[in-house]
């Protein structure tokens, strides 16, 4: 299952947008996700100023927001929400 998703997201473009690291990072069933209610909560109690909160790479890509209105996003694992390190392609 997991190569057909990869093989759709890449034939998609969707691949492109999200290094390989995050699917390794938040490789987890469906089945196991907690919603993303409860990560939103989790994150306004800690202050953060949430715009939006996606699925990308099979992670919980959540966009915060700056008094300039600059986006800054934040991977999370969508079963233990815990936040993981999503690497560029050009780092080390």
């Amino acid at each position: 299952m997991r190569r057909l998703l990869a093989v759709f997201m890449l034939g998609t473009g969707l691949g492109a947008a999200a290094p390989s690291f995050a699917m390794e990072a938040c490789d987890v069933p469906m089945e196991k996700w907690q919603p993303r209610e409860i990560l939103l909560q989790r994150l306004i109690t800690l202050g953060w100023h949430v715009r939006h909160i996606r699925t990308n790479a099979g992670c919980y890509e959540v966009l915060t927001g700056d008094v300039k209105k600059n986006e800054h996003p934040a991977f999370f694992n969508p079963q233990t929400l815990k936040q993981v390190e999503i690497k560029k392609p050009n780092e080390q």
